[in-house]
Parts: C-alpha cells; sequence; structure tokens
C-alpha cells in the first residue's frame, strides 16, 4: 500500500506590503521598504526577496495577491511599465471603492495620475529632505492603516481669535528659552523695525531669515527681537542650528515645556510640537546659526494659524541660500555713530 505523505509545512505569515517598481525607480523602492521594515512591517520588494534560486513568478503572484496592501512606486517610468500596470491594477480591482486601502501610490516625481490612479489620493515624497520625506512616508502609511488623518491635536478655532489678557511689560510668556538679553545692544532700530514689519505681513507661518557676517550681531539681533516682542507670543524659543542632530533633542526640551511627553522618536516629537504650536496664541521659534537650509527645514512648522494669530520663524546664518524658505534681512557692521554708542555706553 503507497505511503500517502502529507505536506506540513506552516504557510508564512502575509506580508503588510507589496512594493511594486519599475527597475529605474530601484533606489527609491528600497528606500520605501527600508523605512517601512524599520517600523517592523513586513515588506516583499523585489530587489530584496527575488533572489537567485526563487521563482520570480511566484513571488510576483504573492506580492499582488498575498500582500494586504500594495505601494506603487508612481514614475514616469512606472507609467510605461507593463508589469507595474498589472500590479497596481489587481490591487486596485480588489478594493475599487479604496475602503480598504489596498492600494496606496507613492510619487517620487512630478508625474500625472491618469485613468483609475487619478481617484486614488498619492503621497508626494518627491522634492523633499530625506528628513520630511520619511515623515511624510510614514505619517500616510499610520493614516491609511487608521483609516483617517484626525490629529493628536484639536484644530484652532476658525472663526475670530478671542483676545489674549494683557501681559505686564517685559514679562515673557512662560514656554520661553532665550539667552540674557544685552544690556548694551544699540544701532539696530532700523533692523529690529524691519524684522517685525516682514514677520507680521503674513497670515500663515512667516520665516525670515538674517544673514551676515560672524560677529555681526545676527544672535543678538534675534535676541533683542524676542524681548522686544515677548508679548506677542505665547511660546518663544531659541534653537541652536548649526549641528542638525542635535535639534531633535532641543525639540524633545520644548516638548515637555509644553507639557507633552516626548517619544525616542525625533519624527513623532516634531508632529507632537507642530500639533501644540497649532494651539498656542502667538508662538516664535528662533533658529540660530544654521548652516543649511536642508538642516532645519523639516523642522519648521507649516500648520493653519488662529485669526490673528502670529506664528513666526527667525533664522540667523552665515550662508547663502536661505531666500527659499522666505524674506532674508543682510546684516551688516553697525555705522560708526552707534559704534561710538556702543563703545560709550
Amino acid at each position: 500500500m503507497p505511503i500517502k505523505w502529507q505536506n506540513c509545512a506552516v504557510a508564512p505569515d502575509p506580508w503588510d506590503f507589496f512594493v511594486s517598481y519599475t527597475q529605474a525607480d530601484r533606489l527609491w523602492a528600497e528606500w520605501v521598504a527600508w523605512n517601512l521594515e524599520e517600523d517592523s512591517y513586513r515588506v516583499l520588494v523585489q530587489a530584496w526577496d527575488f533572489i537567485p534560486g526563487t521563482n520570480w513568478t511566484q513571488n510576483m503572484q504573492d506580492g499582488v495577491t498575498g500582500a494586504a496592501r500594495t505601494i506603487a512606486v508612481l514614475s514616469d517610468a512606472y507609467l510605461n511599465s507593463v508589469y507595474g500596470s498589472a500590479e497596481w491594477q489587481a490591487a486596485w480591482a480588489a478594493d475599487p471603492d479604496g475602503k480598504q486601502r489596498k492600494l496606496l501610490i507613492v510619487r517620487i516625481q512630478d508625474c500625472p495620475q491618469p485613468g483609475l490612479l487619478a481617484g486614488v489620493v498619492s503621497v508626494d515624497v518627491f522634492d523633499k529632505p530625506e528628513a520630511q520625506a520619511k515623515a511624510t512616508l510614514r505619517k500616510a502609511i499610520a493614516d491609511a492603516l487608521a483609516g483617517r488623518a484626525k490629529p493628536t491635536q484639536p484644530p484652532a478655532f476658525p472663526g475670530r481669535a478671542v483676545p489674549r489678557p494683557a501681559r505686564f511689560p517685559g514679562a515673557v510668556p512662560t514656554v520661553w528659552k532665550v539667552a540674557a538679553r544685552n544690556p548694551n545692544f544699540t544701532g539696530r532700530d532700523t533692523a529690529l523695525a524691519a524684522l517685525a514689519q516682514d514677520l507680521s505681513s503674513g497670515s500663515t507661518v512667516t520665516v525670515h531669515s538674517v544673514h551676515g557676517l560672524g560677529g555681526v550681531g545676527k544672535t543678538q539681533l534675534a535676541i533683542e527681537f524676542a524681548y522686544s516682542h515677548a508679548a506677542d507670543y505665547d511660546v518663544v524659543w531659541s534653537i541652536t542650528a548649526e549641528d542638525p542632530t542635535t535639534i531633535p533633542d532641543q525639540f524633545a526640551a520644548l516638548a515637555r515645556k509644553l507639557g507633552l511627553t516626548p517619544t525616542n522618536d525625533p519624527d513623532e516629537v516634531r508632529e507632537q510640537v507642530h500639533d501644540a504650536l497649532r494651539a498656542a496664541a502667538g508662538w516664535l521659534l528662533i533658529f540660530d546659526n544654521a548652516d543649511s537650509v536642508a538642516g532645519i527645514q523639516p523642522w519648521l512648522p507649516s500648520i493653519p494659524l488662529q485669526a490673528g494669530t502670529p506664528g513666526h520663524v527667525l533664522v540667523t546664518t552665515r550662508r547663502g541660500g536661505f531666500g527659499s524658505i522666505g524674506h532674508v534681512l543682510d546684516l551688516d557692521v553697525i555705522d560708526l555713530p552707534a559704534a561710538v554708542q556702543l563703545v560709550r555706553s
């Protein structure tokens, strides 16, 4: 009597994501997969899993039908790919109304979403610094799994802002971290007036950079502005920005001062602080001695404000290129009469 062998192999756990891409975009696909696996998701990606000895067709079938969701790395090259079209169409067909969010689109360039793709909300990671692109990707994945993009803090009241009570002259906000004021500060009345005018001209978050040589007084100008306008804000916080790797710890300190409990994830801490600033009745962040736009841009709030509520970012720098994020005030040495007054004082 022949022996009938029973297959006792245990089926592997299903994949959380299948990354669909064309070979021209392999680096982007690996970047997406790496960041997802850092968050403990199971990811099937051709670059890593279709290794010698495996069945390419079976692996592709596992990805298309066995993964909970398909991530299409969208580009012009992907739109012209026969295999790419088959992969995203299979995910779309399994969830045509998008209720299960089986098809997620990550655009890596400003390309169109033709046909059925036009009805799927995409995640754009192009033209962003890596830290910001990573935060965008992670938030999109979290929102897709949760089914909503509800913020952790209540939104600002969209109507007329309630007037704040008058603050005693010279008093600083409760949330405050700025170096000591220079009692001999002089000669910058015009620059201070220009800063105040430019920062107050916007209805959304306003970024202003103070540019000049080392030692010309950029930091002193920012400090004086903070003290002179302390009554305009509920939060004023100075951040040493020369080394971007120190910014997460400084944001964590700000989060604690705001009454939050910061996590160990810098991206989550940044979102915590930005959400808290949304609810604040005016805030000023100072990024002192920034070396590059890329080093601080992920940390710049881009949040809607209450009517009449100031949200300001002041950057001091010796470098160029900061005009891409806001107005730039070029600071020169003080004139001779102001210099004489400073020496006498």
